[in-house]
């Protein structure tokens, strides 16, 4: 008995054939076989492994969606993208050529290398000069290039000038010793113009002199009026000082008012200002303003001020009040006195039964006697000093 539709013997797969046939439902017999054609693959989408490069090929594949089997194609190489402008591989220095060529955007490979010419050494610029001092000699300077610093040309010596310079101090009648705390070289500099140091270069005399006098009889009421409003009531003036620069070019002789950078001064205090408990400053007036300079030394007996103005100046002082001695706090651990009992003197105290007790009287009487004795010797008048003798 044949059944009435065809039963898959051999099932197809992607490449092999499968079979079907008729079956008897009551034997293993068969009739009609037909042949079931191969599936075929069912492939996915292509997708890239290798990217293609420059110069070499690259590679994709894809896979079937049944059987798994990958099947895979090869990628022609892409070419060089090349550049439209060349790079400077190698920047040229003064002395050695640079290099250029045209840059692949995509990889690193270049091609229409060419020379770039030496740069040759640029504007040349002067190094380490040094103008002279009065003590010391200075320097030309080294011209070099400005780009790689090489040395051009060697500088020369700078003689110290033919002409001399001295600085001295001038302390007039009354006025306290005063002097120059910075060095000589800079105290040149900050004093002297430079058409005056020129001059100096080319053999011209110099001499500074610090004069100090007493202004006490010169000093204006307005000068004095200028130096009240800075002390206010904070200070007291103790003295008026005329404090100037003079310098002299060869023969000309100049007064400074104001120098290039400031110049540090000690002035030292008059004996007749020192007191206990007192801090000083100096009030320098210039140009019709007053200002306090600060001390800036530690030492007692002198103030030392920077300044860059040389006018007429002023000593004041402020005196600090002293701090008096905390009071004595009793003594917490110190016992209190004892009250006086009836065996001390002084405690006159009856007996339980206000009997009279003739040895408290006594000693009563011997306390008066004592007491009365005191007296008498502390009411005597005390000899002088000059008695004793």
């Amino acid at each position: 008995k044949w059944q009435l539709t065809p039963t898959v013997d051999v099932y197809p797969t992607c490449t092999t054939e499968g079979s079907q046939s008729i079956h008897c439902e009551n034997c293993k017999a068969t009739t009609d076989d037909q042949i079931i054609p191969a599936l075929g693959h069912s492939w996915g989408e292509w997708h890239t492994v290798n990217a293609p490069q420059c110069e070499a090929e690259g590679l994709e594949e894809r896979s079937c969606e049944v059987c798994g089997l990958i099947q895979t194609n090869g990628l022609h190489a892409a070419g060089h993208q090349w550049a439209s402008q060349p790079t400077v591989d190698k920047q040229p220095s003064c002395l050695e050529d640079g290099s250029q060529s045209i840059h692949c955007e995509n990889c690193d490979a270049v091609k229409d290398s060419e020379s770039i010419p030496a740069a040759g050494h640029h504007a040349p610029v002067l190094k380490d000069e040094k103008p002279a001092t009065p003590t010391e000699d200075g320097y030309t300077g080294d011209t070099v290039c400005d780009v790689c610093g090489e040395l051009l040309e060697k500088g020369e010596v700078i003689p110290k000038a033919a002409g001399t310079f001295q600085l001295e101090s001038s302390i007039g009648e009354n006025a306290p010793e005063t002097q120059l705390n910075t060095d000589k070289d800079s105290v040149f500099k900050a004093a002297l113009t430079d058409e005056e140091i020129s001059a100096w270069e080319q053999g011209a005399d110099v001499k500074i002199v610090l004069s100090v006098t007493d202004a006490a009889s010169t000093v204006t009421d307005e000068e004095k009026s200028l130096i009240a409003d800075a002390a206010g009531s904070e200070f007291t003036v103790g003295a008026y000082l005329n404090i100037d620069l003079i310098k002299y070019i060869d023969s000309d002789k100049q007064l400074v008012t104001e120098t290039n950078s400031p110049i540090s001064v000690t002035v030292k205090i008059p004996e007749s200002l020192l007191g206990e408990n007192r801090t000083f400053v100096i009030i320098r007036i210039h140009n019709g303003e007053s200002e306090i300079l600060n001390d800036t030394d530690s030492a007692d007996g002198t103030i030392t001020f920077e300044t860059d103005k040389f006018s007429v100046y002023a000593i004041a002082y402020k005196q600090l009040q002293e701090v008096e001695p905390a009071p004595e706090q009793p003594n917490p651990e110190k016992p209190a006195p004892e009250e006086p009992t009836p065996e001390q003197p002084g405690g006159d105290v009856p007996d339980k039964d206000d009997s009279p007790n003739t040895g408290s009287a006594a000693a009563s009487l011997w306390l008066a006697i004592i007491s009365l004795a005191a007296t008498v010797f502390v009411c005597k008048p005390r000899r002088s000093a000059k008695s004793r003798k």
